[in-house]
């Protein structure tokens, strides 16, 4: 996993071709970005909910996400409440081989705050972009290196916090769901972050992989189970997560050095006084 200046230097050196701004005053909105470019929202007055490819997270006035090619956003707005916000389409580029750039795939979404941005460059921005001369249209887009500079300066810092909260609330989740059917991409979905991304920053902290981890809490409750109860191999498979027992039992030696039935015979076994 990469730490913050490690986050930040990347996003540093890729480069960043706006596209199009637009102003957006609404009581509620929905919008799916362009698959060929990343999005870029900045709340000027906002409150209530905004849903990511489903997932949703507070919003407030004040606020920047950055978007994935193709998101489909949902925006949901408390009643009384004014919806203004600057929607900025853009492409990601990334050094490559004999001097060409290809498509960047920036890990998002990604949240930022606003409060040192000047929203009036933001309308200067807009203004020169819709001008139709070509050295306004030049100049918009400096003023967009700009604001990508004054946003992603510090985004690794922000990042590296809320990610480490993320990777805490799927631990949590792990341990009080371990029987249901999860996935490193379903555990990532809830983080927020690419599954890649997800497991390179778990396994950083944990020194393990998600699937691992999940793993060993699925052995630890069999275990208990192998202790106090005389459920079948199949039953106890089952009810900590594991939907074969004969991938249980291999799981289980390899983790606790003998098969299931030879642990609950051995620690069954009465002692003798």
């Amino acid at each position: 996993m990469m730490d913050r200046s490690e986050f930040s230097s990347r996003l540093a050196a890729y480069m960043y071709k706006l596209e199009d701004v637009q102003r957006v005053a609404a009581d509620e909105d929905r919008l799916r970005h362009d698959a060929s470019m990343h999005g870029l929202l900045l709340f000027k007055e906002a409150q209530g909910e905004i849903s990511i490819g489903g997932q949703s997270r507070p919003l407030r006035r004040g606020k920047a996400i950055l978007l994935p090619p193709g998101a489909a956003v949902r925006l949901s707005i408390r009643p009384q409440e004014r919806l203004e916000y600057y929607d900025v389409r853009f492409r990601a580029l990334q050094p490559a081989q004999n001097g060409h750039y290809v498509p960047a795939q920036l890990d998002c979404p990604v949240e930022c705050e606003t409060a040192y941005v000047a929203f009036d460059r933001i309308e200067d921005m807009e203004r020169k972009r819709r001008s139709g001369n070509a050295w306004d249209d030049m100049k918009a887009n400096i003023l967009f290196q700009e604001l990508v500079a004054d946003l992603f300066r510090d985004a690794g810092r922000e990042r590296m916090a809320d990610l480490g909260q993320a990777i805490q609330r799927t631990l949590e989740y792990m341990e009080r769901h371990y029987p249901l059917y999860i996935t490193r991409e379903k555990l990532a979905d809830m983080a927020g972050v690419s599954a890649d991304y997800y497991s390179k920053a778990f396994k950083k902290r944990l020194n393990k992989s998600p699937i691992e981890y999940l793993t060993d809490i699925r052995i630890r409750q069999a275990k208990r189970l192998l202790a106090q109860s005389g459920e079948s191999l199949r039953t106890i498979a089952q009810s900590v997560g594991f939907s074969d027992e004969f991938y249980f039992s291999r799981k289980f030696k390899a983790e606790i050095g003998c098969s299931p039935k030879a642990y609950a015979k051995q620690i069954r076994k009465p002692s003798r006084g």
